[in-house]
Formats: structure tokens, sequence, C-alpha cells
């Protein structure tokens, strides 16, 4: 009888896989399509600054945006929970790696008004990665960053230790408090709504899910008010 309940709870476990992942492509299909047509809209000469349907469809645009993002994590996460996120390990700069990264999100840190400093070495760092997966590492760390973290300054570093690479992010942001450190990367948590005003608590546990997949580890060090130190380690 548990050998059986077991079984049920597993097949049980694997339909909710099975729905989530199903729903997640039945909605990104349709909003794709919406937000292609808000996009049309919005260009139209037709709209105007000065024109009450202007401000109506940016905020239709922009909520829509936030809805297609969480869509998107929610599949992500679910495909990395139900192991069918197929990852292709090989030989990458991790160094190139990164600074390819890190040029797509100049303008952003520049909009929000960080100030960013790199630190990443010249001579070519080589690591077995797959690079889809760490450019999304670092995109929802950098995301973390602009969303919620209300910093001015921002810091990336790569270096080595003992045949290892070591990945470091530093903000001085509004932190995050001890009782919340050992769960941040955890699925669905949130920490107080400060930090969290535009957060699904999907982003972090995605990037701990990815960096376990590729045989690393991350560790995250805060002090509230001070600095945050997050820490990627990988072979």
């Amino acid at each position: 009888h548990l050998l059986s309940r077991r079984q049920r709870q597993m097949c049980i476990r694997d339909r909710y896989k099975d729905l989530m992942i199903n729903l997640s492509h039945d909605v990104r299909t349709p909003l794709a399509s919406m937000l292609g047509h808000l996009e049309l809209l919005t260009s139209s000469p037709d709209i105007t600054p000065s024109n009450n349907l202007s401000a109506s469809l940016d905020v239709i645009n922009r909520k829509a945006l936030e809805l297609a993002n969480f869509v998107e994590m929610l599949f992500q996460w679910t495909k990395l929970d139900a192991n069918e996120e197929k990852l292709f390990l090989s030989p990458f700069d991790i160094n190139e790696q990164s600074r390819i990264i890190i040029s797509k999100w100049l303008h952003i840190f520049e909009k929000n008004s960080i100030k960013y400093k790199f630190a990443i070495p010249e001579k070519a760092f080589i690591c077995i990665i797959d690079p889809v997966a760490y450019q999304r590492i670092i995109d929802n760390l950098f995301k973390n960053i602009v969303n919620h973290s209300h910093a001015s300054q921002m810091q990336f570093s790569v270096s080595t230790f003992n045949s290892s690479i070591h990945i470091s992010i530093e903000d001085n942001g509004i932190g995050i408090k001890n009782v919340d450190q050992n769960l941040i990367f955890e699925r669905l948590y949130q920490c107080d709504l400060s930090r969290n005003s535009k957060g699904n608590g999907l982003g972090l546990a995605i990037v701990k899910e990815l960096v376990q997949k590729l045989n690393g580890s991350i560790t995250l060090e805060s002090v509230p008010n001070a600095d945050s130190y997050t820490h990627l380690r990988a072979h």
C-alpha cells in the first residue's frame, strides 16, 4: 500500500509538471501575439502623447510585458523542475562570454543610474558550461539588482583559485536580512515587499537550479542597507 501511494504521488506530480509545461506553452503564444499587436498600435502615428489612448496603451503594454516575463520565468522553472531542460556543455572562455552578456546590460545600468565596474582578465579562462544557461544566470542576477536592490553601484569580477573559476557580483543596495539569506534562492520565496515589488520569487530559484546543473555553487553574503555579494564558483 505504501508503494502504491508513492506511485500515485509520483504520477500526480508528473501530471502536474506536464500541466504546467503545457499551460506555459499555451499562454506564451497568444501573449506574444498580443504584444506584437500592442507594439504596432503604440508605434502608430495616430497615437500621440496628448491622446488619452496613448497613456492607456502604455499601461497595457507594460503590464503585458510583466506578464510575459512571469510566464517565461514559470516556463523555465517548470522545465528545470521536471528535468526537461537540456544543457549543452562544452569548453568556453567564460571571460569572453561575460563580456558579451555585460555589453547588453550597460544601457540598462545607465538608464537606472547604476554605476558599474567590471574586473575581467584579458587571459582566457576556459570552463565547461552551457553558454545559454550561463547568460540566463547572469541576466537574472543583474535583473535582481536593477529591479529590487535600489543600488547605485555594482561590480562584477572574475578570478581563478585552485583550478576553480570564481565570479563575484557586488552591489551597494538595501541588502537582504539575515533571516532571508538562506532562503533567497528557494522557489517562490520573496523578502519584504520593499525589495520585491516587481518580483515573483522565480528568478533566483532558476539561477540556483542552473548553477547546480552546471556543477557549480552559489552563495550570498549581505549586510542590510550596506552591501550584497553573490559568489558563483565553477570548475
